[in-house]
């Protein structure tokens, strides 16, 4: 019998640039989510952070409008660890690299028309590795790639929520990493608009800890 994966979500946090919207140089943009090749971004993803894991992701992301109202409307929440919960759980059930998540996150995200969205803050991914030690040894080397390289004691916390994107602001501090210019890039043309380099990662759903992973986190 296949063993059972180790699953957690981390949100990639990224910064859309509305300098130029701002400026009256070009118009606020939207996305066509039933248009938008999900499957390339997965691909792309996997080909950046893949080291013996798997990567899957949502067919929906979180949008910098929906940001902007967690955090006007509530202080709870604003990691999105409630709609983390519903992918992973979704996850269980589904097999494919693109999980679809239209009735696990109805009406938690600012518009209801996935048709005309705003440009992504957030990119959930599930990654599945074959247990803790292996998710542990794939944030190691996911923080390098992105320039934010950790002791070990620090990835620990970061992987129990004791650090990272706790206000989820791009604030200057050493969780902050930088895309590489081809995700970067990409993302861009995906999604209309240009980005900053600024990244970070945050743990926002996990399956339950070993019983030694949370001695450390006491």
């Amino acid at each position: 019998m296949a063993r059972t994966p180790f699953r957690a979500v981390w949100n990639l946090w990224v910064d859309p640039d509305f300098s130029q919207v701002e400026k009256g140089a070009m118009p606020a943009p939207y996305v066509d989510q039933e248009a938008l090749d999900f499957q390339r971004l997965r691909d792309a993803l996997d080909d950046f952070f893949a080291t013996g894991i798997n990567l899957r992701i949502a067919n929906d992301y979180v949008d910098v409008l929906t940001v902007h109202q967690r955090k006007v409307q509530s202080a709870e929440n604003r990691r999105f660890n409630d709609l983390a919960k519903r992918l992973r759980l979704e996850a269980r059930k589904q097999t494919g690299d693109v999980i679809d998540v239209s009735k696990a996150w109805a009406k938690r995200l600012s518009g209801q028309d996935r048709r005309i969205v705003p440009p992504p803050s957030v990119i959930p991914m599930v990654i599945e590795t074959a247990d803790y030690e292996d998710m542990l040894h794939w944030l190691m080397c996911a923080k390098s790639y992105l320039g934010m390289g950790l002791p070990f004691d620090a990835v620990i916390q970061s992987f129990t929520g004791n650090a990272g994107a706790k206000e989820a602001s791009t604030e200057k501090n050493k969780d902050i990493g930088s895309l590489p210019k081809h995700l970067n890039d990409m993302f861009s043309q995906m999604f209309s608009i240009p980005y900053t380099p600024q990244v970070l990662l945050d743990v926002a759903s996990t399956d339950p800890l070993p019983a030694w992973a949370k001695r450390l986190d006491d």
